[in-house]
């Protein structure tokens, strides 16, 4: 394998000096200056940069918050510059290192190297970046964000400077702005500006309210762009989600889009509160690995995993949209909004478990940058994504998201150098946001529902009086070829796969991203026989389905045997084969000691029985 371009950084391994994207004074490892990058050019001819690798350096100045994407619309200032300058980066030529094609390009397609960082082996076979599946997945994708958001900053000042109206209010804002997140786990749906709106109004530079095209909502290929693309990514000239057919006209189906994401919902927020408050190890928390972790919660890279199935998949035979192939995802604009809100998750979990952050890992066959079968830590570097002229960023240098000219409102006041002040006010914020508040206790009497006697409490539970119900799916990644969900019922199984989703009786869902060009990606080779390893919530689905009116295991242990059930469905909706696939039930005792912010997870209980012998069963 080619060694990557340049040297690699010297900093220090080990975690962030302050809670990763918590404000505090930047520290000597802040992004250097990155002379004349952020200087303005004539719109819509940036300089190429063919001679000299362009450096990640952030937006420069003082750090700004980035802001959910339903508050950002509303945001006169922040969305009109926005949509202006992804539209004007939308319009440049392949061969130049800001446009949105080169920049999602990166993630996969179309197989080539990034701003002179080696892409492929000795042979000439594209290697690619990937990181999924390993400890370096949270933090490799915080300089790809980083890297949009600081060149449509730079065209947000660029396009400012040019309002004729209430200038110094609008190069204030172009100075402020910051790339936008989706909550996921509280918004269930982005706002119409991003999810249905082909065309939305802006405010031009006389001051006038004019429609233009919808950036956001899909990305238009460069003509010929696509031609190496495979199946019916190399016909559709624009982005898609859950596509309703293959030709070049296909549209996307939001409707469909719409109610898969809110029937979701819970579950994702569920499954966040848990991985934030419950999950102590960078190992457990940063991606999907097998492992024996007692914490049965699904990591970051699970959840994350989730957004892009939904998105990308569809009801059609034979079809994907495109976040559901981590080949072409990144060419969709959702991408960027989701993996900012993956970047705050990361912010708000170190915060609250300071002191934590990358831990080693093996690299298996590596990437292009990255050899293989060494050790992966705080100082791989995370390539394509340059700092200097010679070296990459390191993920010890991206724990502080101060010096890397951004933050989060949860942050807004805190006294940052206080790691116990800003654990306590994290944890409120998180409590407020997604604590899944009647989950975890006594199931609630619902008006007209048959009132069942509480059984008596299992002496295999500990009785604390709260219990977590968890189904844990281990299946191998690559087994079926492409993107697929596992789904749980309890009680009857619809007939047709495409009501499974929307089905009353669902539990929950745990979705498996797959890049369906393995060959070109050596990270993905390497895991052919990966095992996932992720965590349905079930309290939800027991407590309103079971009638039972407590979570004892004594009850709940013979109703799941009864009546859980599971499929496995593709990207495309038809079924799944799954010959690996495990489902197993486990049960964590809850208890709230005095000063807990939440539950703390006792030792898990495994109840095989309710799962034994039974494989994708046919329903009832």
């Amino acid at each position: 394998m080619s060694p990557y371009s340049g040297s690699q950084s010297n900093a220090t391994a080990g975690a962030p000096s302050a809670p990763a994207g918590a404000p505090s004074a930047p520290a000597s490892g802040t992004a250097p200056s990155n002379s004349g990058a952020h200087s303005l050019e004539p719109a819509g001819a940036p300089g190429k940069q063919e001679d000299a690798h362009y450096l990640v350096t952030g937006v420069p100045g003082n750090p700004c918050n980035r802001i959910e994407i339903h508050d950002f619309v509303k945001n006169e200032k922040f969305f009109s510059l926005y949509v202006q300058a992804l539209n004007m980066i939308n319009q440049y030529s392949r061969d130049n290192v800001e446009s949105f094609f080169q920049i999602g390009g990166i993630h996969g397609r179309p197989h080539e190297a990034w701003s002179g960082a080696t892409a492929s082996d000795n042979a000439g076979k594209y290697l690619g970046y990937c990181t999924h599946g390993s400890t370096l997945f949270p933090t490799w994708h915080r300089p790809y964000v980083m890297l949009l958001e600081q060149v449509l900053q730079k065209r947000a000042v660029e396009i400012a400077n040019t309002y004729k109206v209430n200038t110094a209010a609008w190069k204030e804002a172009a100075r402020t702005i910051r790339f936008p997140y989706w909550d996921w786990a509280i918004h269930a749906t982005p706002p119409s500006e991003v999810i249905s709106s082909n065309r939305v109004t802006i405010t031009d530079m006389n001051g006038t309210k004019r429609q233009v095209d919808n950036p956001f909502y899909s990305f238009v290929f460069p003509p010929n762009e696509i031609n190496d693309f495979e199946g019916n990514y190399r016909v559709w000239p624009t982005t898609l989600r859950r596509p309703m057919s293959t030709d070049a006209g296909a549209q996307s189906n939001v409707p469909e889009l719409i109610n898969v994401l809110n029937a979701a919902v819970e579950d994702v927020q569920e499954n966040t509160y848990t991985m934030l408050t419950r999950v102590t190890s960078w190992e457990k928390f940063s991606n999907t690995q097998l492992d024996d972790n007692p914490v049965t919660s699904t990591s970051l890279e699970g959840i994350h995993n989730g957004t892009h199935y939904r998105v990308g998949a569809t009801s059609v035979p034979g079809l994907s949209g495109h976040m559901g192939n981590n080949d072409v995802a990144a060419f969709d604009p959702i991408f960027f909004l989701h993996h900012a809100n993956v970047d705050r998750m990361i912010s708000l979990w170190s915060a609250l478990h300071p002191g934590v952050w990358v831990a080693p890992g093996d690299s298996a066959d590596g990437t292009a940058t990255i050899a293989e079968n060494t050790l992966i830590d705080t100082k791989t570097p995370l390539s394509p994504f340059w700092k200097t002229k010679t070296s990459f960023w390191t993920s010890a240098e991206v724990g502080n998201t101060q010096s890397l000219g951004y933050s989060y409102p949860e942050f807004d006041g805190l006294d940052l150098k206080n790691a116990v002040a800003v654990k306590a006010a994290i944890a409120a914020k998180v409590n407020m946001l997604y604590g899944a508040s009647g989950t975890y206790g006594a199931i609630p009497q619902i008006p007209g529902a048959p009132q069942v006697p509480t059984p008596a409490p299992s002496t295999k539970c500990p009785a604390h009086g709260k219990w977590d119900w968890t189904a844990r799916i281990r299946v191998k990644k690559f087994e079926v070829g492409c993107s697929f969900q596992i789904v749980l019922f309890l009680g009857t199984v619809p007939s047709d796969p495409k009501q499974w989703n929307l089905s009353p009786r669902v539990a929950g869902t745990y979705c498996i991203l797959v890049n369906e060009s393995v060959s070109n990606c050596a990270n993905c080779a390497s895991q052919s026989e990966f095992v996932e390893q992720g965590y349905i919530p079930l309290n939800r689905g027991i407590s309103k389905l079971s009638g039972l009116s407590s979570l004892d295991p004594a009850g709940v242990v013979a109703y799941l045997t009864a009546n859980l059930y599971w499929k496995a469905q593709k990207v495309d909706g038809t079924p799944a084969d799954t010959p690996s696939l495990e489902v197993t039930v486990f049960c964590t005792p809850l208890s709230y000691p005095a000063g807990a912010t939440a539950p703390v997870g006792g030792t898990p209980v495994g109840y095989p029985s309710c799962t034994s012998g039974r494989l994708q069963p046919a329903g009832r």
